[in-house]
């Protein structure tokens, strides 16, 4: 089995984030950096500096959520909270700046129209990501 070195995963408020915690950590060597991040999403029109203490408060809730659940696994967690007009590219930025070796994703089952649909995210980051990135369907 191949475990990875500094394993990024997105997280965003929900339940299949401790699906896709929990698939990082069984893919991880012990010694592994896990680093769970979440990007708020800023309108064209505002300041990347902008604070949204709503948001702010409720990300850093999240993960300091994520940070336990991995930790009792016996990982070393790291977590950013990134702000950005584009959540895809913060997160392939993201782990570029951390030469993540993998980028583990949740993606709930969703019909847009009738099809099946993974948003615009997820095949964003599929495309451009310079890591291999390992989906779990929720």
């Amino acid at each position: 089995m191949v475990e990875y070195e500094r394993v990024l995963v997105p997280i965003v408020g929900k339940q299949s984030d401790e699906a896709a915690i929990e698939l990082a950590c069984n893919l991880a060597r012990k010694d592994t950096e896990i680093c769970l991040v979440h990007v708020i999403e800023l309108t064209r029109g505002s300041s990347l500096d902008t604070e949204v203490d709503t948001e702010i408060g409720r990300s850093e809730d999240m993960l300091s959520r994520g940070k336990v659940f991995a930790s009792n696994k016996g990982y070393d967690v790291q977590a950013s909270l990134l702000q950005a007009r584009d959540v895809a590219s913060a997160i392939i930025d993201e782990a570029t700046d951390r030469e993540s070796y993998l980028i583990v994703m949740s993606s709930q089952y969703k019909r847009k129209f009738g099809v099946f649909s993974l948003g615009s995210v997820i095949p964003t980051v599929l495309k451009n990501s310079q890591c291999p990135v390992m989906l779990i369907q929720t």
